[in-house]
């Protein structure tokens, strides 16, 4: 894909949109709730000189240009049960990347996209169930989920990107697979 028709596939695919979760309209008292949920992204690289201009030699391709997009859709949603709520979400994500990334990782591949399933999971949040304890004290989920320790800086990503899956940059796939979680808040 020549240079000029990346930044074109750039400009047209470049997109941000605000996934709003389920998650809100509980906190807000909605009895129940469902969303959809979309997320586009996409980068070109339109360099020179990568690995200090040695990267044909390095990694046995040319990496200094490359484009990657990717699109998530899905939805989430909630609805009573008992004294709490039983909540859920489900996305599906495609990714691609045209030209050898900088990462090496598609060097040789004849295939650099992938369709997989991001989130699916479900859990049940306490809500008013146990008097003695906050609301929404205690949560149970499984399944494929995201998991985010504080910032993040040393555990937020629970799988990879690039390669054959694409979108090495864009790094869009971040579900921990097959997971269960349960957490317990309350206040003093």
């Amino acid at each position: 894909m020549c240079k000029i028709c990346r930044c074109l596939f750039f400009c047209v695919l470049i997109g941000d949109s605000s996934t709003s979760f389920a998650r809100q309209a509980v906190e807000e008292g909605a009895e129940r709730g469902f969303d959809w949920n979309l997320n586009i992204a996409a980068a070109t690289f339109l360099g020179s000189n990568s690995y200090f201009g040695e990267s044909a030699d390095v990694l046995g391709a040319n990496t200094d240009d490359w484009t990657e997009a990717a699109i998530e859709v899905g939805f989430t949603g909630f609805i009573p049960l008992g004294k709490g709520t039983f909540f859920g979400a489900f996305s599906g994500l495609f990714s691609n990347t045209w030209g050898d990334d900088a990462s090496g990782l598609t060097v040789g591949l004849d295939q650099t996209h992938d369709a997989d399933i991001e989130q699916a999971h479900i859990g049940w949040r306490s809500g008013s169930t146990f008097l003695s304890l906050d609301m929404d004290a205690l949560t149970l989920k499984a399944g494929n989920f995201d998991y985010v320790v504080g910032s993040g800086i040393l555990l937020a990503d629970g799988t990879a990107d690039g390669g054959h899956r694409g979108g090495w940059y864009l790094g869009l796939r971040t579900a921990f697979r097959e997971s269960f979680l349960a957490t317990l808040k309350s206040g003093a």
